[in-house]
């Protein structure tokens, strides 16, 4: 299973952390895993884009994560489209992703 631990500080969303597979389909036919990387790879380098410096980036085996150094409101916006894309998915596939906010 993917799991997605969102840390949030009040309003704000502090991370995005992303581990795990889907196991929804044989290997190179994993449709979830597949959706789940394109929306944190496509995420991380917009972030890394537009917000130079402003967030901690991270993707690893079996690991990606988005760790916002500021509380910058465009930032934030962009964090919560990541987390909403990801709820998404959880919906569609809630036997294969989880989706798990924290206050941090």
């Amino acid at each position: 299973m993917v799991r997605v631990n969102i840390g949030i500080s009040g309003d704000l969303i502090q991370s995005v952390t992303v581990k795990g597979h889907a196991c929804s389909g044989e290997y190179g036919q994993d449709l979830v895993c597949a959706g789940v990387s394109s929306i944190m790879t496509g995420a991380l380098n917009a972030l890394d884009i537009l917000f130079p410096g402003q967030c901690r980036l991270r993707m690893a085996d079996n690991c990606m994560e988005a760790a916002a150094e500021t509380g910058n409101e465009q930032l934030q916006a962009v964090l919560r489209t990541i987390v909403i894309q990801l709820e998404t998915m959880e919906e569609g596939f809630p036997d294969n992703i989880k989706v798990i906010r924290k206050e941090v």
